[in-house]
């Protein structure tokens, strides 16, 4: 019988586990609320892209939640770039401006999450990750 205390003790400390939200429609399980909120502000105003203080503006007065801050909105920014979801471009240098955009649509997005979701389960639990290919029939 499958036990889900011992489970959790034998997943390592570098792997990331996503939420599982049956509810939700897909990115939830790899992003957090505002993550997902700011992104979709980006794909809905497209290539043009927004400043940082567009979009917190924007988010903000949209955003039917109150639980969104300018903090989370700066930090979603943050994170989202460092999965390589948004890029800045820095337009002006003096002052600053820098433009954030989209770097895929959504369902780039998507392929990108699970083929990441996919590198690191592989990476962290090789043998789980053969079986369940094996079992699943797929290819690498």
């Amino acid at each position: 019988m499958f036990k889900l205390k011992s489970f959790a003790r034998e997943v390592t400390s570098d792997m990331k586990i996503a939420k599982f939200d049956p509810s939700a429609d897909g990115f939830r399980k790899f992003m957090d609320p505002v993550e997902e909120t700011v992104l979709r502000y980006l794909w809905s105003i497209g290539a043009v892209g927004a400043t940082r203080d567009q979009i917190v503006k924007d988010t903000l007065s949209s955003s039917k939640k109150k639980d969104i801050s300018e903090r989370g909105v700066l930090l979603a920014l943050r994170k989202l770039r460092d999965k390589g979801l948004i890029e800045p471009s820095v337009v002006r240098k003096s002052p600053p401006i820098t433009i954030y955009r989209s770097t895929m649509n959504e369902n780039e997005t998507r392929y990108f999450l699970v083929s990441n979701m996919c590198s690191i389960i592989k990476k962290s639990m090789p043998a789980e990750y053969e079986e369940a290919k094996r079992r699943l029939g797929l290819e690498d």
